[in-house]
């Protein structure tokens, strides 16, 4: 599984939605969510792939697309 799946595959999980009806430029600050479930978000994250994310570059986050691209440049410094 890549990177883009395994993302995706984790946000649907937290939807509770099949990670194949998810579009990768879903825009998640349109998730009813709260600031302690975008941390949970980051937490899994930063575990599933062993980074460190900071709250700036997350934030600058905006689609499921943008969270792939940011954890793929991560995880090449």
């Amino acid at each position: 599984m890549d990177v883009r799946e395994r993302v995706q595959s984790m946000v649907a999980e937290k939807l509770g939605k099949v990670a194949q009806d998810l579009p990768l430029d879903l825009n998640l600050h349109t998730l009813d969510w709260d600031s302690l479930d975008l941390l949970e978000l980051v937490v899994d994250l930063e575990e599933e792939f062993d980074i460190t994310v900071s709250d700036e570059r997350f934030g600058k986050c905006e689609t499921i697309n943008d969270l792939t691209e940011m954890i793929s440049a991560v995880m090449q410094e």
